[in-house]
């Protein structure tokens, strides 16, 4: 790698994953301080009909105004837009919550926009003001990395280095599969390395 880019940890490896066909498959990659995810090697089996793997970058992030207690849906404030002007956060938008834990949970959007939001999936743990919140959007939105799965196969790559990268340090991302299929796909592997730049 030139540049003065260089690994700064082997970071996990995400292993094999399936669920029933036609049910999508998600598996999640949390962020490093001062570290950049770099996508390194993946393989993907798909089901009998063709489909697309997504990459899906946090749009942005921004930081709780207030705290909120564990088991919590709603009383979620962010100090600023978490996405795009032209994309907004809204209703089924994927959002990454930091956890006073020191945890990461995923989950949706249920109603509102970044000022006043409630998820999807109860709080696992308190999460206090100052908190970081990083926003994907929908899998379908532009600017998520695409992998075309032909039907019946494998598909695989892997450069040493890093085939992609989150959009910026201190950023997760997520691995979404649709699996739309009459027969079930899988996540066979995902392997992560973080970069410092």
């Amino acid at each position: 790698m030139g540049g003065n880019v260089y690994i700064t940890a082997v970071g996990k490896g995400l292993g094999y994953k399936t669920a029933t066909a036609a049910t999508v498959i998600e598996q999640t990659i949390d962020p490093r301080s001062g570290e950049r995810i770099a996508i390194r090697a993946y393989g993907f089996t798909n089901g009998g009909t063709a489909d697309i793997i997504y990459f899906m970058q946090a749009f942005g992030t921004s930081t709780l105004t207030a705290a909120v207690a564990s088991g919590a849906t709603t009383g979620l404030k962010g100090t600023a837009e978490f996405q795009l002007a032209s994309n907004i956060l809204t209703s089924n938008d994927n959002v990454c919550i930091e956890l006073d834990n020191g945890k990461y949970q995923y989950t949706t959007i249920a109603t509102g926009g970044y000022a006043a939001f409630s998820v999807s999936d109860a709080l696992e743990d308190t999460v206090a003001a100052g908190n970081r919140v990083w926003a994907f959007g929908l899998f379908s939105d532009t600017g998520h990395y695409r992998i075309a799965l032909a039907a019946s196969s494998q598909t695989t790559n892997d450069l040493d280095g890093g085939i992609f990268y989150a959009a910026a340090k201190n950023y997760p991302m997520m691995v979404y599969h649709p699996n739309n299929s009459a027969v079930a796909g899988s996540h066979d592997y995902v392997t992560v390395d973080y970069i410092n730049k």
